[in-house]
């Protein structure tokens, strides 16, 4: 029997407020595990939530003195044949710690931009050269290093990385597929919604999007913008943008209300996007995005607009073109939900993991 441990730097009621604790639920792979443990070993407080008859959660205290040995007697009890990091500083270490125990294979999932975050100088454990071996120890001795974007594969090469793989990350929910044509649409568009969604934190640039906005304005006065999300931000950016066609909505939990949004929209602005990126081309938003980190795996031939990172006056300018030119626009989001569907479905993201870890059992095998 395939058996599957998930270590997963986060918590049940931090992903319950994200609105994704559904994503668990796609571990298995569409049926490839027969049974899927996730452990979140950095919680407040300990407990087990059994999601079905092949999920179990499994939640353990930051303090605990014997959290190592608590998760090896779990991988024993539930017969572990392979572990998945879900991060290489703070899972990866656990992972391969437990893989010389259990002597079973280990994968670790690399999804943030941790280009991005050391270019600002930024640490994952304080210290610079703390994070490079730790990462490099972890990442040479995994089976094999799964990256959601190539830039995430790139940076895992270069930080010797055995073996790698571009496996893109699943996690979107079903209302984001449901074609824009039948999903219920509260209101019609004014001609000029313009969308902002996402974390409204410092290393997402959200200024940047509102200080389009402005221009856009000018040259489009009907314009109107809509900013989803919380967070460390949003309350200076409220008072900082007190307009009246700017709207402030709260993180929407439910993807449903996101997905109706979104397909509600007329451009999408993506100063840097995750998941989100996905979604918006999904909705056929036409999207206008800054040239960084992965965007161009998604954004390019005709899916999109991409302008050069940090030039919010070209965000303003393309975004204001795709509002005038509505024929380019539908054809740039139709062409957007098209290669979202081809990188991202559920169906062909699974069975690309699953044919992955076909390899990575039969080598541990031998």
């Amino acid at each position: 029997m395939r058996r599957l441990m998930c270590i997963v730097p986060d918590s049940y009621d931090g992903l319950e407020a994200k609105g994704v604790v559904s994503h668990i639920l796609q571990r298995d792979l569409g049926g490839y595990w027969d049974k899927v443990v996730t452990v979140h070993p950095f919680c407040h407080r300990r407990r087990v939530i059994k999601m079905s008859s092949v999920h179990t959660v499994q939640e353990y205290r930051l303090w605990d003195a014997l959290l190592l040995p608590k998760i090896l007697r779990l991988a024993k009890r539930e017969g572990v044949t392979a572990i998945k990091a879900h991060d290489p500083y703070f899972t990866g270490p656990l992972a391969l710690v437990l893989s010389l125990l259990l002597r079973v294979p280990y994968v670790v999932m690399i999804c943030s931009s941790y280009d991005l975050i050391e270019e600002r100088g930024e640490t994952q454990l304080r210290l610079k050269m703390l994070d490079k071996l730790v990462s490099r120890i972890v990442l040479s001795r995994a089976a094999t290093v799964f990256g959601g974007s190539g830039i995430a594969r790139d940076w895992a090469t270069r930080n010797r990385a055995s073996s790698t793989e571009l496996v893109r990350t699943g996690g979107i929910a079903d209302a984001h597929f449901v074609p824009p044509s039948k999903r219920e649409i509260a209101r019609p568009s004014n001609g000029g919604t313009v969308l902002l969604v996402g974390r409204l934190d410092s290393i997402k640039y959200p200024e940047d999007a509102l200080s389009a906005f402005a221009l856009i304005k000018r040259k489009y006065p009907s314009a109107l913008l809509l900013v989803v999300g919380d967070g460390a931000l949003r309350t200076d950016l409220e008072r900082k943008y007190n307009d009246p066609s700017i709207r402030f909505l709260r993180f929407v939990k439910h993807p449903s209300l996101m997905a109706q949004i979104m397909a509600e929209s007329d451009v999408a602005l993506v100063p840097l996007g995750g998941s989100a990126l996905v979604e918006l081309a999904l909705a056929e938003v036409p999207i206008v995005a800054y040239d960084t980190d992965w965007h161009k795996e998604l954004v390019h031939d005709g899916a999109g607009v991409l302008v050069p990172f940090r030039d919010y006056k070209a965000m303003a300018d393309a975004a204001v073109a795709l509002l005038m030119g509505k024929d380019n626009a539908k054809e740039i989001g139709a062409k957007a939900r098209e290669t979202a569907l081809a990188q991202h479905s559920l169906d062909v993201v699974q069975k690309h993991e699953a044919r992955c870890f076909d390899k990575i059992l039969a080598r541990s095998s031998r």
